[in-house]
């Protein structure tokens, strides 16, 4: 049990930071050598992870190359992409998404350019600023990661 709920809690995981709703329903493939522990959960899978049909299998035959690939403890987890995300859609999210962060990261950068803000501004406003400036970055570097990963779909 503590295997199939790992493997829900990481299928839940991934499809939250891709910005799937739990309705959007999809089929799951899991690759495993221990079939029988995860075949007796492919209702937990269609239950609590948005799952449209679960298929245990021991070998990766008939996994589509742009499936989403989650690696759990004693088994490999493929969420087929197509299934889950409109690309179109997510690519356009995606690009409004990096330039309002590159405008965050300008105004930022603009606020610790600025001598006089810097000097007259409380040390700690000024450290406050320089780590909203790293967090937004971290955040850039993400989105086009993922604005990449769509685009070779």
């Amino acid at each position: 049990m503590e295997l199939i709920m790992r493997a829900i809690s990481a299928i839940r995981n991934r499809r939250a930071e891709m910005n799937v709703p739990p309705s959007k329903k999809a089929k799951v493939v899991i690759v495993t050598e221990k079939t029988d522990v995860f075949k007796q959960g492919t209702a937990f899978f269609e239950k609590l992870a948005s799952a449209s049909e679960a298929a245990v299998q021991s070998d990766k035959s008939g996994i589509s190359d742009n499936a989403v690939n989650i690696v759990v403890p004693s088994a490999e987890i493929y969420l087929p992409l197509d299934e889950l995300v409109d690309r179109n859609k997510e690519l356009e999210r995606l690009n409004k998404e990096k330039k309002e962060l590159e405008s965050e990261i300008k105004r930022v950068e603009g606020k610790l350019s600025n001598a006089g803000f810097v000097n007259k501004a409380p040390q700690k406003v000024v450290d406050e600023e320089k780590a909203k400036g790293e967090k937004y970055k971290e955040m850039l570097e993400k989105v086009l990661a993922s604005i990449k990963t769509m685009e070779n779909m």
